[in-house]
């Protein structure tokens, strides 16, 4: 999990957690198969709030388990929101400051442009 040859061996596994989950067997086989994957997916996050706790923090790190967490989307495996948050807390490290500051004027003026989205 934590080398880039890793996740490999997690997309087969998880594919597999995903074809046990989708094979039509009984309700609970479909609900261990997904306990297993977010109880794998639970330690990652573990992993990314350590990250996020850092200062600075590798780009190839961080879109080491940014990888990591695709795979469960892939598997269409649900993310927790905390764990959600966590990976998008971990991609703004993965910018720089000026790219922060870009997204940030982008995210204002679209607000801006729709101040009541639910309208």
């Amino acid at each position: 999990m934590r080398k880039p040859e890793g996740i490999a061996h997690l997309s087969e596994a998880l594919a597999l957690l995903a074809d046990i989950r989708d094979g039509g067997g009984p309700a609970e086989t479909a609900r261990i198969a997904s306990n297993i994957a977010l109880a794998y997916a639970g330690k990652v996050h573990r992993i990314i709030v350590d990250l996020n706790r850092e200062t600075i923090v590798h780009p190839d790190t961080v879109v080491h388990w940014l990888r990591v967490l695709e795979e469960f989307e892939k598997a269409e495996f649900v993310l927790p929101s905390d764990i959600v948050a966590a990976r998008n807390t971990l991609f703004l490290k993965k910018m720089s400051p000026s790219e922060r500051q870009s997204l940030l004027e982008k995210l204002q003026e679209a607000g801006r442009k729709n101040p009541n989205p639910e309208s």
